[in-house]
């Protein structure tokens, strides 16, 4: 089989789009999963496929498909229910090693400013509005200091950008790039990789603190404001008429809904398109989403015209 190109006809680098796995899943069947969508689009982008760290039982679907392919993999150990609540907090230490994960695989395939895209399945989409979701408020927060310190006239200097993980307690955490996302049968709402709060030293079932209810109203007020700034960036959202999380997935678009969101529905259940001219659709909408982003299109290395 012949590789795949790495490089554009310029000798540049082609963009690369993080994949993330689904739920109980791991890398190797995402990669199966999406071989349609590589077919199409291997010219364009660098399919770059990232594993989860905690291992556990196979999610939806992988039996007995992909028994062979064990051991699979989760991004958080939560097991967050559809219409359960508007939020989901992530344990700073699981935000840490998610964005060690990313960062390392970013690093070894070309460094972080290459990823102009992400694209995740199932609990894997729900990572991708998360981490779409935080760039876009770490860019706000960034304008709203630089402004800030312009109206106080405070010199800063030149502006640094790091790009290593920063611990999820200081509320930094991997400064992504993405300019736009791709969502396939991902549920509402977006896995939280903000901040959550400590729980109170009076433990969990202790209702008689009024004030540490209105803190954790006020926290989960604040992350629903938050989740306008998705429709900021490009996104692409996708599910199978007969998923069983459809509506999940329909709460998700309508989130990220602008004039620059794209929208799909194809025949089946919860996995990705199965029939070649459905998965051309997708990848049409992932383009679209590109050039909406600021991209342009490449021509492979190995392609003339």
């Amino acid at each position: 089989m012949a590789a795949r190109p790495t490089h554009d006809s310029n000798g540049a680098l082609l963009p690369a789009i993080l994949c993330l796995h689904g739920g109980g899943s791991n890398a190797t069947v995402f990669k199966i999963q999406t071989r349609r969508l590589i077919w199409q689009l291997e010219k364009q982008f660098r399919f770059v496929f990232a594993q989860a760290p905690i291992e556990g039982t196979p999610g939806f679907g992988m039996l007995p498909v992909f028994a062979s392919c064990a051991p699979f993999y989760r991004w958080v150990n939560r097991r967050f229910k559809i219409g359960e609540s508007d939020v989901e907090t992530t344990p700073a230490a699981e935000v840490d090693t998610i964005d060690s994960i990313i960062y390392d695989v970013m690093q070894a395939n070309g460094g972080v400013d290459s990823f102009k895209g992400v694209m995740g399945f199932s609990q894997g989409a729900r990572l991708t509005a998360g981490l779409l979701l935080r760039q876009k408020i770490q860019e706000r927060d960034l304008a709203a200091s630089s402004s800030s310190s312009e109206s106080s006239g405070t010199d800063t200097g030149t502006a640094t950008t790091t790009t290593t993980p920063s611990s999820g307690s200081n509320g930094l955490g991997l400064k992504t790039k993405f300019a736009f996302g791709i969502m396939i049968g991902g549920p509402y709402p977006p896995i939280g990789l903000t901040p959550s709060p400590s729980p109170s030293p009076s433990g969990p079932d202790d209702n008689d603190n009024d004030n540490d209810i209105d803190i954790d109203i006020d926290i989960e007020t604040s992350m629903i404001a938050d989740y306008k700034l998705l429709k900021d960036i490009p996104t692409v959202h996708a599910w199978g008429r007969d998923d069983h999380i459809r509506p999940g997935c329909e709460a998700l678009a309508r989130l990220c809904e602008s004039d620059h969101s794209f929208q799909m529905d194809f025949d089946g259940g919860h996995h990705l398109p199965l029939k070649d001219v459905e998965a051309k659709d997708l990848c049409d909408l992932i383009m679209a989403a590109w050039y909406a982003g600021g991209g342009k299109y490449a021509v492979g290395a190995d392609e003339s015209y």
